[in-house]
């Protein structure tokens, strides 16, 4: 992952070059690699370390909103983590990385669901 947003990032930069336009305030791609990295780890944590206590302590409802607002969080501290680090617009960024981090989350969440839950009684 983060070295599909460093090959990204630099392929732009060297569009830019091609054609011509001014570098400056171009993301930098060693940052972008860096912080998808952190980003990854950190997600993965976010979503993870709670979820034993959550699982335990918590009836269905809770957890889904529970997972909700941790992730949301989360995805709201990276996104402006990385409007710092990257020197872009805050609010835009912000919505993106929580956004995001929903669909990655109901992503993996249906999947799991599916692996584990419904095979395992035959639905």
């Amino acid at each position: 992952m983060a070295m599909g947003e460093y090959m990204s990032i630099r392929s732009q930069l060297d569009m830019q070059q091609r054609s011509g336009l001014d570098e400056r305030g171009s993301p930098n791609p060693w940052i972008a690699l860096v912080f998808s990295f952190v980003a990854y780890i950190l997600g993965a944590l976010l979503t993870t370390t709670p979820f034993g206590y959550v699982l335990a302590n918590f009836v269905y409802y809770y957890r889904v909103a529970t997972f909700a607002i941790i992730v949301s969080l989360g995805s709201a501290v990276l996104g402006w983590l990385g409007t710092k680090l990257g020197r872009t617009p805050v609010f835009r960024s912000i919505i993106r990385y929580v956004v995001g981090g929903w669909i990655v989350v109901a992503i993996t969440v249906s999947y799991v669901m599916k692996l584990y839950f419904l095979d395992a009684y035959g639905h």
